[in-house]
């Protein structure tokens, strides 16, 4: 078994978050995103706060085989089932109506329904 599946089994079964390893003793950072810094920001070096930003960028959810996420840490718990495709009509102007408008209309559509010669045409348009 490779390490990086051994790794994942290992989540999988503490079912903890995992922990920051401290391989830098000397306390100076070795590498651009080392989290043991100081929080100041010099000309050519990124702050505490930029390197934990660029690490938190990097983190995935973990997946099964079938690409469902299993666990994940930044992102939303609740992912959403469906696309909602980016159609012209969620972005016009809409129009606003008061309530009293809307009760006057629908006592004057119910006198319409009453009678059987009168025909209503594009009812779903209607807020009924």
């Amino acid at each position: 078994m490779s390490k990086k599946k051994q790794k994942k089994r290992a989540r999988k079964v503490n079912g903890m978050k995992k922990k920051e390893r401290n391989v830098n003793v000397s306390g100076k950072p070795k590498h651009s995103l080392d989290v043991n810094r100081s929080n100041v920001a010099t000309k050519n070096s990124r702050s505490a706060a930029t390197v934990r930003r660029l690490k938190m960028y990097k983190n995935r959810p973990v997946r099964c085989r079938r690409g469902r996420v299993l666990s994940n840490e930044y992102q939303s718990k609740d992912l959403p089932n469906t696309r909602i495709q980016p159609d012209p009509r969620w972005f016009e102007n809409t129009r606003v109506i008061g309530q009293k408008e809307l009760d006057g209309f629908r006592e004057e559509m119910d006198k319409y329904k009453s009678s059987n010669y009168n025909v209503i045409t594009k009812g779903k348009n209607l807020p009924l």
